[in-house]
């Protein structure tokens, strides 16, 4: 019975960790390219206003940022690809 909660406590140990992580890693990418994706949504013409956003991955060339409306009626994720040193809506 010990070893089954040993295994269950490391396994709990490992979820956080790996969480962690990725909210780390999401802040991050978030203030890192801030001035990049402030107003990038705009150029899907059927979003409005954002309250606020998170670069979700972004490798230099793709990025995937999460922008939540204001008001908090809708959320939605945007691709973008770099092209020519500007970050241009992908889908």
């Amino acid at each position: 019975m010990k070893k089954f909660l040993k295994i269950v406590f490391l396994i709990i140990i490992i979820f956080f960790v790996v969480w962690v992580g990725s909210l780390l890693k999401c802040e991050y990418l978030t203030q890192k390219y801030y001035d990049d994706f402030e107003y990038a949504y705009k150029a899907n013409t059927m979003l409005g206003d954002m309250e606020y956003f998170k670069v979700l991955s972004c490798d230099g060339k793709y990025a995937e940022v999460y922008y939540v409306s204001k008001n908090y009626t809708f959320a939605d994720v945007l691709t973008f690809k770099k092209i020519q040193g500007k970050w241009l809506y992908d889908s």
